[in-house]
């Protein structure tokens, strides 16, 4: 119980962050891509994750050898403002399919033990309708508002493309969070196991079965209610009404969550 207090609590904080200081992008061009994999690198190099043998030669970024995903994978940025100039304090990137590797375009597939029936429900689904959530990596000195910034990019994009399930394997106290945020659309698909220094959970995310879970507000615990309504707010701000249902814009007007028409 105490455990899901303190993470509750980290929402909290990061809901009362300033997201107005900040700007989030889907990469689009050269030097946010090189931007985004240089913090990357660094916040990997500085965890242990990587060593300096695995970098590329000018010691910016990750080589290929050590992270092939990079080539088909879509990026996205946290900008801080800081006056007239801004700089990237947070990345993260969603692994796609590609068409020659198939389901093995994916890191979770590849390289954690999942249960068979995880595997299977993967292996069931044709590759483009899955992501991978990778190479989530903030500045030291900026709160989880970042990451749920980056959180809300990511799962929107992948509402409106069309994405079936998330892969992902993340470190066991994210997992938790997510857990608080998702409930039972996010599930534990696999052995946990100590992976590049920390123990790693294979996860899998119905993407669009979350978002109901998302607006199933409490009725009675008002603490539980504001919170919940509170992220319904955050995520759900600004997402592509093509994606929701009748009913789901109905109760996101009742929450006063501004949506937008159409694609841009």
């Amino acid at each position: 119980m105490f455990k899901r207090i303190r993470h509750t609590a980290v929402f909290w904080k990061a809901l009362g962050g300033e997201p107005n200081k900040f700007k989030v992008s889907i990469v689009q061009n050269e030097q946010q891509l090189s931007e985004a994999k240089e913090l990357h690198a660094a916040v990997f190099l500085a965890k242990g994750y990587v060593s300096e043998a695995d970098l590329t030669s000018d010691g910016k970024h990750i080589g290929l050898t050590e992270d092939p995903y990079q080539t088909h994978s879509q990026y996205f940025i946290v900008e801080r403002n800081h006056g007239d100039t801004t700089k990237v304090v947070a990345s993260a990137r969603l692994i796609l399919s590609d068409e020659r590797l198939g389901h093995r375009s994916f890191q979770t597939y590849e390289h954690q033990e999942l249960l068979p029936k995880y595997r299977q429900l993967i292996e069931r689904e044709l590759p483009s309708s899955l992501a991978e959530v990778s190479g989530l990596v903030k500045d030291r000195s900026e709160n989880t508002i970042v990451t749920l910034l980056l959180y809300r990019a990511m799962w929107q994009y992948s509402l409106v493309t069309g994405h079936r399930y998330w892969l992902m394997s993340c470190d066991d106290r994210l997992y938790k969070r997510l857990k608080l945020l998702f409930g039972n659309t996010l599930v534990e698909a696999g052995k946990r196991k100590f992976f590049k220094g920390h123990t790693v959970v294979p996860v899998i995310l119905d993407v669009p079965y979350s978002v109901h879970r998302l607006l199933r507000v409490a009725r009675i615990n008002p603490l539980k209610r504001r919170l919940q309504i509170s992220l319904v707010r955050f995520f759900l701000a600004g997402v592509d009404q093509s994606v929701l249902s009748d009913d789901q814009k109905r109760q996101l007007k009742r929450h006063k969550v501004v949506t937008r028409i159409g694609t841009e």
